[in-house]
């Protein structure tokens, strides 16, 4: 499959600056998803985008994994009458992921940047591919410079105003009217990021792109989107070939 250009959603109505985050890059994901594709999603969380693609592309199959117990139970009962399988476990126990099989996407989606050695956890996953399989990796710098500097409430100003330029003045307006940030879900996944930072240190996405970039040459590796809310949004895409 070849790399393509990100696509930017069309008419999004967004009910928090996590959906927010997760409706801008799903356009994206979309592309590199085909009909009988067979997709791990690391670090599901409910599950909610990939269970659309179950239902939508179709997917052939569905394993979503969570260290979180909580996650994991949203995202069996949103599942209740699809044909996913979710499981509370570590994303970086590769001998375990193993016993799942082969599959054509990797979906790394927010997830990456909780990893104790990022670029060994996904060469880790090419392991995992099919032929011609795809590591789809999208994540987020830490909180950024305007965050630290200026605090909660120029940021979200700024936030506010990556939407709209982002969305357009008609859509953008119609995301921040619905927004209720921030929201309990981001709090959450907030207060468990500062908590792993703390334990372990996490890194910035710009970071380890040099390393990216060695480790994965093929790989379409790029920036998404700039939100001062988010930090980058930035992504990469590695297709397997027969030799690798």
């Amino acid at each position: 499959m070849k790399c393509k250009d990100p696509l930017a959603p069309d008419d999004l109505f967004l009910g928090n600056s996590l959906q927010a985050f997760y409706a801008f890059t799903e356009p994206m994901i979309r592309r590199y998803v085909e009909p009988k594709d067979r997709l791990l999603d690391i670090g599901c969380g409910d599950a909610a985008l990939s269970l659309r693609l179950l239902q939508s592309v179709p997917l052939e199959s569905l394993i979503g994994v969570d260290i979180r117990e909580k996650a994991i139970k949203m995202a069996k009962h949103m599942n209740s009458h699809g044909n996913g399988e979710f499981f509370e476990s570590d994303a970086q126990d590769l001998e375990w992921l193993a016993t799942l099989g082969k599959f054509d996407v990797i979906l790394a989606r927010t997830s990456a940047h909780h990893f104790l050695d990022p670029i060994g956890t996904l060469q880790g996953y090419v392991d995992l591919l099919q032929d011609s399989g795809r590591i789809i990796l999208i994540d987020i710098d830490r909180e950024s410079a305007c965050y630290s500097v200026f605090g909660f409430p120029l940021t979200l100003m700024i936030t506010w105003m990556t939407v709209i330029k982002t969305l357009g003045w008609k859509n953008g307006w119609r995301s921040i009217r619905g927004m209720k940030y921030p929201s309990k879900a981001w709090r959450l996944h907030r207060a468990v990021d500062v908590a792993h930072r703390k334990k372990i240190g996490w890194y910035r996405f710009k970071d380890i792109k040099s390393k990216l970039q060695l480790t994965f040459p093929t790989a379409h590796i790029g920036r998404l989107a700039s939100c001062c809310g988010l930090g980058g949004v930035h992504y990469m895409i590695y297709e397997k070939t027969p030799n690798g």
